[in-house]
């Protein structure tokens, strides 16, 4: 048997995911140690680890939430986010979403039956590259500079939808909201 290099501990409910994922580790000599979810990894003690993998695909909202205190585990923690876990629909506290945005990503959320908000890195924002993909997308949406208010804004925002008006998200009348970035 080959010398293990090291251990990955790796975190997903899908057992065919950590199987296919094991079997391929032992091919460059580690060893992975399975764990269904955040907090039975937490439990696992089993470390030293060379790194952690968290599979966002199918994790609950709230259990996306514990994934930070694995990281003192004193080893890296990688998040592997799928198209399904990164789309606006898909429950979730925040995620990161990588740039240009993963194919399909605007029309979903341009069709999600709630607000999605986007923090947008400066870079982007100045530019106007955010803005862009979203008028292409004919996604009408608005930007603030800051992040102070959003959650009052989006409040307001449904309200007027509640009461049948029309927010600055004229896409959305379906019940969604307004676009921030």
């Amino acid at each position: 048997m080959a010398e293990t290099r090291g251990r990955l501990l790796v975190v997903s409910d899908d057992r065919g995911f950590r199987d296919g994922f094991a079997l391929q580790a032992r091919t460059h000599g580690l060893e992975t140690v399975p764990a269904a979810d955040p907090r039975e990894a937490a439990r696992s003690g089993a470390g030293p680890f060379a790194a952690v993998l968290v599979d966002l695909e199918r994790l609950a909202p709230n259990e996306r939430l514990t994934c930070p205190a694995l990281g003192s585990m004193a080893a890296p923690v990688f998040l592997l986010e799928t198209a399904r876990s990164l789309a606006p629909d898909a429950p979730a506290p925040l995620r990161r979403l990588p740039w240009p945005p993963p194919a399909g990503f605007v029309r979903q959320a341009r069709a999600a039956e709630r607000p999605v908000v986007l923090l947008i890195d400066q870079t982007l924002f100045a530019t106007g590259a955010v803005r862009s993909v979203l008028d292409a997308a004919d996604v009408d949406s608005v930007f603030l500079e800051a992040a102070v208010g959003i959650g009052q804004f989006v409040r307001e925002q449904e309200e007027v939808r509640s009461r049948g008006g029309r927010g600055p998200d004229p896409v959305l009348g379906r019940g969604g909201g307004a676009r921030f970035t």
